[in-house]
């Protein structure tokens, strides 16, 4: 006897109908909506981040008041505000909604300090007195800092180029890469390397694991101390036990390399 087929009808009809919708929500509803707001203060001395996913860009111009332009990707609703205005800090936060990204652009006076932390966002900073910043995945790119720098990144990576002050940087498996350096130096890095030039003689204390470690310094007197494990040291510079400079460089695995600029 041969085998009968039912044929149902409401179910290949109803499996279409959600089939449908679903193409309908996903090219509908779930669609990217962007938004830019511009919002300016007067008296604002200190920038502090709390952002997320989204990059930060700060930056000094000819202005008197500071610019905060929040460029929005979300669904649904436009998200409310993501900053804040209080006793002279401007603080930058994530979006307070589902699928919803802002990234910051910040027009700011000379004189203003940065502080604060980032999740996978990026940070870039221009012309600002100090930057004292966490950051996770994100990368950093810091040039023309009139004083200090502190820097604590994870797998991102971080420049500072052009800094007056002292710095102090630490890295996981990101890299920390400094130019047009004034002041002491204080750099670590786990599986990342490092690579710094000093544009006056000055302390420089690093350290790396399984990276490499490349110091450059213009002419001066310095005490080359530090040891190095399997790696390979290559020094260019001789070293003065009286010296007022001391280079302290160390590294596990890495290579550790020393030349004048």
């Amino acid at each position: 006897m041969g085998r009968s087929v039912v044929q149902r009808p409401g179910l290949a009809v109803g499996g279409a109908v959600l089939v449908g919708l679903g193409v309908v929500i996903a090219l509908g509803t779930f669609d990217s909506e962007h938004a830019e707001r511009t919002s300016t203060f007067a008296d604002v001395d200190r920038i502090e981040l709390a952002t997320g996913s989204g990059d930060v860009t700060v930056r000094v111009g000819d202005v008197d008041r500071v610019t905060v332009v929040e460029k929005l990707s979300y669904r649904w609703s436009e998200p409310s505000e993501t900053h804040t205005v209080d006793d002279s800090v401007l603080r930058l936060e994530r979006c307070d909604a589902w699928w919803c990204e802002v990234d910051h652009e910040v027009i700011v006076p000379r004189g203003l300090a940065v502080s604060g932390e980032l999740g996978s966002g990026s940070l870039s900073a221009n012309g600002v007195s100090s930057v004292d910043v966490e950051a996770g995945s994100g990368d950093v790119r810091l040039a023309e800092i009139t004083g200090d720098v502190r820097l604590d990144v994870g797998s991102g990576s971080a420049e500072f180029h052009d800094v007056d002050g002292a710095v102090v940087a630490e890295a996981g498996s990101g890299t920390l890469t400094g130019r047009e350096l004034r002041g002491s130096v204080e750099a670590e890095a786990g599986s990342g390397a490092i690579d710094l030039q000093l544009a006056e003689p000055g302390d420089v204390t690093a350290s790396v694991g399984s990276g490499d470690l490349r110091v450059a310094v213009p002419r001066g007197d310095y005490r080359v101390e530090g040891d190095t494990g399997s790696g390979e040291r290559r020094l260019e510079v001789g070293s003065d036990p009286e010296a007022p400079n001391v280079l302290l460089l160390d590294s596990n695995s890495g290579d550790v390399t020393l030349l004048r600029n």
